[in-house]
């Protein structure tokens, strides 16, 4: 109830940000395929858990463009999130992202995001108004799932923002696909280059000791394998209390970084970043911290910084931000 709640509230917030215009775009060039393959990684667990098969694919001839990178993920998340709660146990999800014109005089090409599944499926009525706010059918509700009813509204006010359009196929009891196009303007690969230089600093990653806190095991394990391609070396632990112990035990020098989750049972992130700041020994209470969190709005990183963590990186990972922000704490002095 508390979770449901909590996402409802969340929910709310979300939407009366976009109907005031308070959503700022942030567009950037980004390689798409990267970005695919990272939304792939995200829902593993999940689709795991269910016995799901999940089948991503990605064909697209300009393979660089131009978008809000936070924005097109959270619409991706809302439909594939979707797609696996109301798709029963050994279910079949896929997720296309395709290239469906090639870029015309002024450079914008139209891409397209498709999620479909196979399962409860809407009628056909109710997929008229499936975008309406705090609408759910009947057949979730009293199939026992969760929902706040504001997720597709957000979708579709997110996709209108970008300029784009999303629409609804669905069949009771053989499932639904959403489809969202965007007009973007594609780059090149210098482009994402140019947009990460002198960011991602490969040297300054090397040997360096990572405390990667996250209580999924799935994600701690795809986690672990980015950092330690970076060069760092990394040790893990599942929640709050594990992460304080392992600090405590450290002796000078030895992490030189924490990478914390937010949402964790036993001890959450904020609160365990207070208990490491509170620590007497001034080594172990300076140990940089950064937040790695889905909760990605101004307040959220107010409430990071008030724990006294040093940056806060919004999930689904931008990881040239991450890169940004790691390479920023490692170069301080002070730590």
């Amino acid at each position: 109830m508390g979770e449901h709640l909590l996402k409802l509230i969340n929910d709310v917030l979300d939407m009366a940000r976009i109907e005031n215009d308070r959503m700022e775009m942030d567009i950037r060039a980004h390689h798409i395929p990267d970005n695919t393959r990272k939304v792939e990684y995200i829902f593993q667990a999940d689709v795991a858990k269910k016995k799901q098969t999940f089948e991503v694919c990605c064909d697209v001839q300009d393979e660089v463009a131009f978008y809000d990178l936070l924005r097109i993920n959270q619409v991706e998340l809302n439909l594939i999130s979707n797609a696996i709660k109301y798709t029963p146990q050994g279910g079949h999800i896929s997720y296309d992202v395709t290239q469906v014109s090639a870029a015309d005089a002024e450079g914008t090409a139209v891409y397209q995001c498709a999620v479909k599944d196979d399962g409860i499926g809407m009628s056909k009525e109710f997929c008229e108004n499936v975008f309406e706010m705090f609408e759910r059918e009947r057949s979730s509700m009293e199939n026992g799932i969760e929902g706040t009813g504001l997720g597709l509204a957000i979708t579709k006010k997110l996709v209108e923002q970008m300029n784009g359009s999303i629409t609804c196929q669905s069949e009771p009891g053989k499932g639904s696909e959403f489809v969202v196009r965007f007009p973007l303007k594609v780059g090149t690969m210098e482009d994402v280059q140019d947009d990460t230089q002198d960011v991602y600093l490969p040297s300054a990653f090397q040997g360096k000791r990572v405390l990667l806190v996250e209580d999924n095991a799935l994600n701690r394990e795809i986690s672990g394998e980015v950092l330690m391609d970076d060069g760092f070396l990394v040790e893990t632990a599942e929640n709050g209390v594990e992460a304080v112990e392992k600090v405590q035990a450290s002796v000078e020098g030895y992490y030189d970084l924490i990478l914390m989750d937010i949402q964790m049972p036993k001890m959450n992130g904020y609160e365990a970043a207070r208990k490491i700041r509170a620590l007497s020994d001034p080594y172990q209470s300076k140990i940089p911290i950064i937040a790695v969190t889905a909760n990605a709005f101004e307040e959220d990183k107010r409430t990071a910084k008030e724990a006294g963590m040093n940056g806060h990186v919004a999930k689904p990972l931008n990881v040239s931000e991450l890169h940004r922000q790691m390479a920023d704490c490692l170069s301080r002095s002070s730590y």
